[in-house]
């Protein structure tokens, strides 16, 4: 949606974020003003519920296999073998997520979209240097 229209689009809310009612999920920097069937089209990419699952939240998915080896290992429980079978899933998760294969075209894209609109924009500032004053 942003593609080619010198706009930015942000997420402000990461999947799996607990979420406020009507706080904003994403920001958008670019010229013009979003209409309601825009606004529609960027509403439709979320999905809120009141659970997490790790089918929708991987994260969430390797926080739990985390919680359950921290309570094995627990001084009640000191189960170690359901420990190591944790820790032996979570590197299986790891080498997937290490050696998939993504292209760099759509980063490129991304960073050439950015560089040009922080020129133009006047939601990008520029950094000022700092002076003693600002560390006191």
């Amino acid at each position: 949606m942003a593609q080619g229209r010198w706009t930015i689009i942000r997420m402000e809310r990461g999947i799996g974020e607990f979420v406020i009612k009507d706080a904003p999920l994403i920001s958008v920097a670019g010229p013009g003003q979003l209409d309601d069937k825009k606004t529609a089209r960027l509403n439709a990419v979320y999905s809120i519920n009141r659970q997490r699952t790790a089918e929708r939240d991987p994260a969430f998915g390797i926080r739990q296999i985390v919680n359950i080896a921290l309570k094995a290992l627990s001084p009640g429980i000191d189960d170690s073998t359901t420990a190591v079978m944790c820790v032996d899933y979570l590197a299986a998760i790891l080498v997937r997520l290490a050696t998939r294969r993504t292209t760099g075209k759509d980063w490129r894209a991304a960073w050439r979209l950015y560089k040009k609109h922080s020129k133009r924009s006047r939601f990008c500032s520029k950094r000022k240097k700092r002076t003693e004053a600002d560390h006191l």
